[in-house]
């Protein structure tokens, strides 16, 4: 693109050929007011606060209207001060806008707009329609009486997502904002990615969880990683008073993106399970409480006595790999020393293949043709799936879908191969063969993207490798858990040991919820079976010492991505007082 030049409040500015007039604002660090403006989704120029003068003294929404060489531009005068102030009154005036009961009041762009222009009257009778708020959905109510009908929701739920849950009917006066024509939200195609919500300027959509518990101003922002999926999600925890109110997504400066699903949003806050805030100890067939020197020194006899008796073999230490790559690390290490070197897993960890990640999630929207493969593909990998989604629908990307998938995949998918288990690897080793019905697609396309769900990222470990070698651009391959590449590449395979023989085990299971049942699941007969867990489960009742571990959004540490980028997890709030990670137990273990 070429370089133009423009004249705003008489300074040169100069933006690239196919700019708005908001872009090359925004780029001179021009502010101007905006509530329907979103970055990442096509402007629309709806509320008329970006409003600019022209030379010929037209009056243009800034966000709608191209940027051309010589132009001579005005952002601020009385005359457009007066438009914007009239037009803001005319929205509060539409609907309730009564900030002192509002759940937004103190982080709503429509009241700060009203403060900045420094409205404290309005002129036009309050119109108040009644209109009954929606609180179906479980995480968050949806008040139609503070809508402004910007339509940032419709445009992130349909153009960010590719899910098209929301609507408008009516017109003029009468539009309304819709779920699925006129559905409650607990009935309807909603996913819960609660990006609707986010996206929000005013109190219309606002998150029940956090609602009435305090301001941005008034709250602790931690930047953060989500742990629910291999993807690496970044995130900005909301706490306050040792509290973490809400989970948001990291909007990217660049392009506005920034997506969760219902699981890191939601769900990784919303654990109902009790924590475990002291140590227990099984006295007489119960878990009792204990002290921790207590707790550690009847760990340690347990361990020594069954390595004294059957042997190094005989005892496994086992993590899961959602925990951070330092507790994976010093597991290992910690299993050098005291145990033997292949007695340590990670459950969940991933196989590692001589190849460099390059695939990252952008490609999949720049990819030409898609092979998604795995069984229920993207179910755990939710924001992968909105963005194979996105490029079906927006670029018309072929996708050639492996196993099994969600109906809509099914449906985008040019072609599909239903199969399961270890016919897996066979389609993907036979893609490119005359007759198969993707070889042409496969063939014509200059950027292929192959996106492996498990647990094909696992089943074609070898035929990803060779590949690479054949020739395959870019694949990405989606774990298991959060930190199955960190797992890894801390040396700890997801198994390879002798579940039978173990008379012993050392279970480092943090915060995932599915690490009891794959876990109970691998042991046999009578074992001495210590847990360090942040919340009680099956695995918990199971073992002979329970230690209190803290949970994600209460410790620091690194994690490797699906993508191989080294993300951070960082502490929002303390941990329980009797919490301790897993490096300081590890030690205690080995003192």
């Amino acid at each position: 693109m070429s370089e133009i030049t423009l004249t705003i409040n008489g300074k040169e500015a100069t933006g690239q050929q196919g700019d708005t007039i908001l872009a090359v604002c925004e780029r001179a660090g021009i502010d101007l007011p905006t509530l329907c403006h979103l970055k990442g989704v096509h402007d629309i120029g709806t509320c008329r606060m970006c409003i600019v003068e022209l030379a010929d003294s037209r009056v243009v929404t800034a966000c709608t209207t191209p940027a051309e060489p010589g132009m001579a531009v005005t952002t601020e005068s009385d005359r457009l001060t007066a438009i914007r102030r009239s037009t803001l009154e005319l929205l509060f005036a539409e609907r309730n806008h009564y900030c002192m009961f509002c759940a937004a009041s103190g982080d709503c762009e429509l009241q700060d707009l009203a403060y900045r222009l420094g409205m404290d009257h309005v002129r036009y009778p309050s119109l108040f329609p009644r209109m009954e708020a929606d609180t179906s959905h479980e995480h968050k109510v949806f008040d139609q009486n503070r809508c402004i009908l910007c339509r940032r929701c419709l445009r992130a739920c349909s153009e960010l997502v590719a899910n098209h849950t929301l609507g408008i009917r009516e017109r003029g006066i009468g539009s309304i904002l819709t779920v699925d024509g006129s559905e409650a939200f607990a009935d309807s195609t909603c996913v819960s990615c609660g990006t609707c919500v986010q996206v929000c300027p005013t109190g219309a959509l606002f998150d029940k969880r956090s609602a009435y518990r305090g301001r941005k101003e008034d709250c602790t922002l931690v930047s953060s990683t989500c742990p629910e999926c291999s993807l690496g999600c970044q995130v900005e925890l909301v706490a306050r008073s040792g509290q973490v109110l809400r989970v948001d997504a990291t909007v990217s400066p660049e392009d506005g993106t920034g997506l969760l699903c219902k699981k890191g949003r939601y769900e990784s806050l919303g654990d109902a399970r009790e924590r475990v805030r002291t140590p227990l100890a099984r006295e007489n067939g119960a878990l009792q409480p204990v002290s921790w020197d207590e707790a550690i020194a009847l760990a340690r006899e347990g361990l020594a006595k069954a390595l004294e008796t059957h042997g190094a073999s005989s005892v496994l230490g086992v993590a899961s790999a959602r925990l951070n790559t330092e507790a994976l690390a010093a597991l290992r290490s910690y299993a050098e020393t005291a145990l033997a070197p292949t007695n340590a897993v990670a459950l969940g960890a991933q196989g590692i293949f001589d190849r460099t990640p390059d695939a990252t999630m952008p490609d999949i929207l720049a990819a030409d043709l898609i092979i998604l493969a795995g069984e229920n593909a993207t179910a755990d990998h939710e924001v992968a799936g909105f963005l194979v989604n996105r490029a079906v629908e927006q670029n018309d990307t072929p996708l050639v879908l492996i196993g099994t998938a969600t109906k809509r995949l099914v449906r985008r998918a040019r072609v599909h191969l239903p199969v399961e288990g270890a016919a897996l690897a066979e389609a993907l080793r036979t893609l490119g063969q005359a007759g198969n019905p993707a070889a042409p697609l496969l063939t014509a396309a200059q950027r292929p993207l192959f996106l492996l769900c498990p647990p094909a990222s696992e089943i074609v470990l070898k035929d990803v490798a060779a590949g690479a070698e054949a020739g395959w651009p870019r694949v990405l391959r989606l774990g298991e858990k959060a930190n199955s590449r960190g797992a890894a590449a801390a040396g700890l395979p997801a198994n390879g040991v002798d579940w039978r023989a173990a008379k012993a085990i050392l279970c480092l299971a943090g915060d995932d919820p599915g690490l009891s049942l794959e876990a109970l699941g691998r042991m046999d007969g009578q074992l001495f079976l210590v847990v360090h867990s942040a919340y009680r489960t099956p695995l918990t009742e199971r073992a002979d010492v329970v230690l209190p571990a803290p949970a994600w959004f209460e410790k620091n540490g690194t994690m490797i991505n699906a993508q191989g980028q080294e993300v951070h997890l960082r502490a929002a709030i303390e941990p329980p007082p009797g919490a301790r990670d897993e490096s300081e137990v590890l030690m205690a273990l080995s003192s």
